[in-house]
């Protein structure tokens, strides 16, 4: 008895809607009722999910990471020391860090002065041009002197850091100057700043704008074009400053860690097939070091232009947090360099390019320039600190004004595919342009220093008197 009320239970628990599907759903039921694509073709629906492929693809990319992790760490032992901390903390780094801090402010404050001056008439626009055009020059050459000449015993990362702030303020200045030299002029469109949101209030006007509070602030926000006024957020989110921060040394830590386990022993290794003119094994050098110097860009860009210039933003409540666009995407070289760095495509459009084009030079002089100008600021950003000028970097710049238009015909002849344009630039930026600007970069600076170190050799034996003139 109970075996045969089991599946009565079973039955009624079911309900009557199970019994109407089982007589609804006969042999004779046809099961191909449309047409419809495979999933995986290229007719599919863009609403097809692809989302368990990508959590596998994921789990394949970390387990064969953790694996090449393992196997360098065998290999090679753990290379991480302490050598970047000392170099950056030791001898007269304090004293070089407030001596460059000290320069970093004298220049606003004098390019404020002439503007102030200028302003109430004591100056006339010829004699505030001169002295603003000098102000900026001295702001862009003094810190390159100073990094140049400065002792050994400043590590090239702290270098760097100096530059790098010495070449931002140099900018900024810049903008700041011509800025405000179209208010004084009466050549700005007031009528602009109206449609700037989230502005605090009352609005600023020139040259109620020239004060050491507006520019300070300039100097500090995430941004190279100067505003009287910019959109503002009404609070710090101090929780997401934290993130921010914690985020920041997390990367910052693991950008050390690929470049001194993995990036510093492929590039030492490659030197060989250098000098030997091995081009196999050239190329081998090439692709492997491809994967970690991708990691570092990629690291790099999100340090930098997502969480430092957010945590800058959020701490100055600048409300504008557009410092890159989907450049990842990008089908040519042209649109890379608009979306990838914001703020300097702002500059750049702003101060260089419209001005010469409103001076009536021709639109591909104009662009020539833009590059030049680029190519010599990447150039100036490496040799100074590095304080040897190699020109890889100047004439990688330049090598990109020809493939701009290469990269446009591409994407003519692809008729509009966005994958043979994107697989274009990836290609030419992560496998061909970057690892090899890299090994020619290192080939370079080890090259002179063996000569260097040769001549020394040379010069201490003629002082123990082996030679003889």
């Amino acid at each position: 008895a109970g075996s045969a009320a089991t599946p009565r239970r079973l039955s009624r628990a079911a309900g009557p809607g199970s019994a109407k599907k089982r007589k609804n759903f006969p042999a004779s039921r046809p099961m191909h009722t449309q047409s419809q694509p495979s999933p995986l073709s290229a007719e599919a629906s863009v609403t097809q999910s692809y989302r368990g492929l990508f959590n596998l693809a994921a789990i394949i990319l970390v387990v064969t990471h953790a694996r090449l992790i393992i196997e360098n760490v065998l290999r090679y032992g753990v290379l991480m020391g302490s050598r970047g901390r000392t170099a950056l903390f030791r001898g007269s780094f304090y004293l070089s860090a407030g001596a460059m801090v000290a320069q970093l402010l004298a220049f606003p404050l004098l390019s404020l002065g002439v503007e102030r001056l200028a302003s109430t008439g004591r100056l006339s626009a010829r004699a505030a041009m001169v002295l603003h055009v000098i102000v900026i020059t001295a702001s862009g050459v003094v810190p390159s002197l100073f990094v140049w000449y400065s002792s050994a015993e400043v590590a090239s990362e702290a270098a760097m850091i100096f530059y790098f702030q010495g070449v931002i303020q140099w900018l900024k200045l810049w903008s700041y100057a011509h800025t405000n030299r179209e208010f004084r002029l009466g050549d700005a469109d007031l009528n602009n700043y109206a449609a700037v949101a989230d502005v605090p209030l009352p609005r600023v006007r020139y040259p109620d704008n020239l004060t050491v509070k507006n520019l300070a602030y300039f100097i500090v926000a995430p941004t190279l074009v100067y505003q009287i006024a910019y959109p503002r957020n009404k609070h710090i989110r101090w929780r997401y400053v934290a993130t921010l921060a914690v985020r920041l040394v997390l990367c910052l830590a693991l950008m050390a860690f690929v470049v001194q386990q993995y990036i510093t022993p492929t590039v030492e290794g490659s030197m060989d097939p250098m000098r030997q003119k091995r081009p196999l094994a050239l190329l081998e050098r090439l692709l492997k070091l491809a994967v970690p110097n991708t990691y570092t860009w990629l690291l790099g860009f999100y340090a930098f232009f997502h969480i430092w210039l957010n945590l800058l933003a959020e701490l100055c409540r600048f409300a504008d947090r557009s410092f890159y666009a989907a450049w990842w995407d990008a089908t040519s070289i042209e649109a890379y360099w608009r979306l990838w760095n914001r703020p300097v495509h702002h500059f750049l459009l702003r101060h260089i390019y419209f001005p010469l084009l409103r001076a009536r030079v021709p639109k591909l002089v104009v662009v020539s320039l833009v590059f030049f100008f680029s190519a010599a600021l990447h150039e100036l950003a490496i040799s100074v600190p590095l304080r040897r000028f190699t020109w890889i970097a100047f004439l990688g710049m330049m090598a990109q004004a020809p493939l701009v238009l290469l990269s446009k015909r591409l994407e003519k002849l692809s008729g509009g595919n966005d994958f043979i344009g994107n697989a274009f630039f990836w290609v030419l930026f992560v496998i061909v342009g970057q690892p090899s600007a890299v090994m020619l970069i290192y080939y370079t600076m080890s090259t002179d220093a063996a000569a260097a170190e040769a001549a020394a050799e040379d010069d201490a034996v003629c002082l123990d008197g082996v030679c003889r003139a």
